[in-house]
């Protein structure tokens, strides 16, 4: 019995020295954050100026790219609108357009695709895009195409708005 004491030290021992061992820890990819300069603190008559011309523009873009809303197509309807916010920290125009097409689904049931996009109006830089299901529950709900916000992924709708709602609120 007193033959196994050193065979059990010793087992100890080897088992102390390899868990010690220091292994180099796993590399992991890093996104970089995307690098906003802070904007210049304006006034708030600037802000409001600046504002108004964010709504302006889009508006004007809106209108002439999506002449009407609620439109017949072959395969359904097609139905767009949008939102626009002057993000004075970021000094950046957003514009937010959302895009339904309703098509007739199986059983009289309706199903289609939603399509919000989120970019920087000036730059035309795109900050988010989710495609998914125009309604939960329907035949069209089994896929969520693309979700991101910045380098952020997301699973759902709702919580794709709260990711763009940093963009389009103070």
């Amino acid at each position: 019995m007193r033959t196994c004491v050193p065979f059990r030290l010793a087992a100890l021992l080897l088992l102390g020295a390899v868990a010690a061992c220091n292994r180099p820890a796993p590399e992991v990819a890093v996104v970089p954050a995307r690098v906003v300069e802070a904007a210049p603190v304006l006034p708030p008559e600037q802000v409001r100026e600046r504002s108004a011309l964010c709504a302006k523009a889009t508006g004007d873009r809106f209108r002439r790219d999506w002449k009407e809303s609620g439109v017949p197509t072959p395969e359904g309807t097609v139905a767009a609108d949008f939102a626009s916010h002057y993000n004075a920290r970021m000094n950046v125009c957003f514009y937010l357009l959302t895009v339904r097409h309703f098509a007739d689904g199986e059983g009289g049931v309706p199903s289609g695709t939603l399509r919000k996009i989120l970019f920087d109006f000036g730059d035309e830089e795109l900050y988010g895009q989710y495609v998914g299901p125009v309604m939960p529950g329907s035949p069209s709900d089994r896929f969520l195409a693309r979700c991101k916000v910045d380098e952020l992924f997301c699973t759902s709708e709702a919580e794709w708005d709260r990711l763009a709602r940093a963009y389009m609120e103070e």
